[in-house]
């Protein structure tokens, strides 16, 4: 008798203890990147899969969507979404600092906040972030631009006639 005692006891002990869950149940399920500035040539759907393609972004993106911009109409917003954290930080690195025209603009990327947990992945969420975050170790210099009339023929083909240049450290553009 002392031994069911004990046992009911001990039971509901275990029931009023509140439940920890598991630590991946802390973490994100997505990670979303916005990238703004890019030119409104490239904001298409086919031309966004092949930027991301090019990125070796493609196949780790699970969303994406874009957006004109509103003040400069020239160029818009992506929100690119990814299961995996490196991948979006890979994102981030490729994109940031990126100049896709002769104005000067620089594409600028970062890591939107996961605030509202029932948002569905790839939506716009509210707040913003306060700026760009350049993971570790990113070095903006020799960063590749693309000087085109026709960006977004150039872009999406990346072949013969594609005005797709790498700016190398000495300052001479390479065919690539």
């Amino acid at each position: 008798a002392q031994a069911a005692a004990a046992q009911a006891a001990q039971a509901a002990r275990a029931a009023q203890q509140p439940m920890v869950p598991p630590p991946q149940d802390l973490q994100p399920t997505h990670f979303t990147v916005r990238i703004t500035g890019i030119p409104s040539a490239l904001l298409s759907t086919p031309c966004m899969e092949a930027v991301l393609q090019q990125a070796s972004l493609l196949d780790a993106t699970i969303h994406f969507k874009t957006e004109p911009g509103k003040d400069d109409k020239q160029s818009g917003d992506a929100l690119v979404t990814f299961l995996s954290c490196a991948m979006a930080h890979q994102c981030i690195s490729h994109f940031l600092g990126r100049q896709w025209n002769t104005s000067g603009g620089e594409v600028s990327a970062w890591l939107e906040p996961c605030g509202d947990s029932s948002a569905a992945p790839g939506e716009w969420s509210g707040g913003g972030a306060a700026g760009p975050v350049r993971p570790p170790g990113l070095e903006v210099e020799g960063r590749t631009r693309c000087h085109s009339t026709n960006t977004e023929a150039s872009t999406a083909t990346g072949g013969p006639g594609s005005d797709v240049e790498e700016e190398r450290e000495d300052g001479v553009p390479s065919r690539l």
